[in-house]
């Protein structure tokens, strides 16, 4: 089971970032329960073998994700020098960028890995967007906003009766003194599937990083595991709430695959579309470019040139569009590749603009887009021209 757990926890560090700090939770959550156990159920010994096998294994995967090769851009490509990333010779970064900078002289990390420490410490200059207003720190309360938003209307009843059922325990705990060692594992096997999840979930909340709801998808993995074993109990004691279980897994299904194929932008059925809450939330919430080429396939079918405002910079022309049918309207510092110019909107041309963009060109462009979309997609809206 130790090998296995490793090796998922090693191969998932590789695929998203927040896996490693979950790997050090649990063994953080290991250490707290041995001091609280007084190291009676693990050696101290045991777990210092358990951190040194988390350590080696981390490094050697992340040596075999780079392909056993320091540098990130091979010697045989037309990529550019991967140095603006690494911010190397240069300790203006901050922290990470002078760490950087140690590691790349080293060469102990391979380029990828010491360009993601340095992304960590460049993030601090971004902006986050919650109801109508922008600001370079988040809100403590985004992520909440965004369960609320985002997550199939069962799912937000049972995690509320999970909460309460929880709340109502806690009491019956305090009163006992003494517990049984089946009793014990079984609070142990509770708390080594919920704490590493919270930590992570509120380290995000803490962080106020509020870039998208995908932060904190870990949340639904406790909740899926103590919703599961609630829901068995619930089927086998009686045919009634056996249906009621059946009747809820439909409603979670059809909710979900009704917004299909564009989940990554999906709201439940209470929230609605996401343009409905473009002016509420931003970023990949409500718009991840996965409508490009569709915005632009819609774009050619009308013929005429367009205003243009996307939210992936992917250069119109890889979708057959040249640059003289587009107008790039969103300033000269976000001109996707190929595009040698931007122009303010020509109000007698439609305007085509990914859903994210919205709010960002009524502020460019104040009483040309104060008013409502006149057709609203999956992932952009577009302006008929003006009268």
């Amino acid at each position: 089971n130790l090998v296995i757990f490793v090796a998922v926890c090693c191969l998932a560090s590789q695929v998203k970032l927040p896996a490693v700090f979950f790997i050090g939770y649990v063994l953080l959550t290991m250490l707290f329960a041995g001091i609280a156990t007084r190291f009676r159920r693990i050696k101290v010994s045991q777990f210092v073998l358990l951190f040194s096998v988390f350590a080696v294994a981390l490094y050697a995967t992340t040596w075999v994700a780079a392909g056993f090769r320091f540098r990130a851009i091979a010697p045989d490509t037309l990529q550019p020098a991967f140095v603006p990333y690494l911010a190397t010779g240069s300790n203006d970064g901050g922290l990470f960028a002078r760490l950087s900078n140690v590691l790349h002289g080293a060469g102990v990390l391979p380029e990828t890995a010491l360009a993601l420490l340095v992304h960590l410490d460049a993030s601090g200059g971004r902006e986050f967007f919650l109801s109508g207003e922008w600001r370079r720190t988040g809100w403590y309360h985004y992520f909440p906003v965004t369960f609320l938003l985002k997550t199939p209307v069962t799912m937000i009843l049972l995690t509320a009766f999970l909460l309460i059922k929880g709340v109502m325990r806690v009491p019956q705990l305090l009163q006992k003194t003494r517990f049984s060692s089946r009793r014990l594992w079984k609070m142990e096997r509770h708390l080594f599937v919920l704490v590493p999840f919270l930590m992570i979930v509120f380290s995000a909340m803490a962080s106020r990083f509020n870039l998208g709801h995908r932060y904190v998808l870990f949340a639904y993995v406790p909740i899926a595991i103590f919703g599961g074993v609630f829901l068995e109990h619930m089927i086998r004691r009686s045919a009634g709430a056996a249906r009621i279980v059946l009747l809820g897994f439909v409603l979670f299904f059809a909710e979900g695959l009704a917004g299909a194929p564009h989940f990554a932008t999906w709201f439940n059925v209470v929230a609605g579309s996401p343009m409905r809450y473009s002016r509420v939330l931003a970023d990949s919430n409500v718009d991840w470019g996965q409508q490009t080429g569709e915005m632009l396939a819609e774009a050619r079918e009308h013929g005429a040139p367009f205003n243009y405002a996307p939210w992936v910079l992917t250069p119109p022309q890889f979708f057959g569009v040249g640059e003289d049918r587009y107008r790039f309207i969103l300033g000269p510092d976000l001109m996707p590749p190929l595009t040698t110019k931007s122009l303010p909107p020509d109000p007698l041309l439609p305007t085509f603009a990914g859903v994210c963009r919205v709010p960002e060109i009524r502020s460019l462009y104040p009483g040309l887009y104060d008013r409502e979309p006149d057709v609203v997609r999956h992932g952009y809206v577009i302006f008929h021209p003006m009268p």
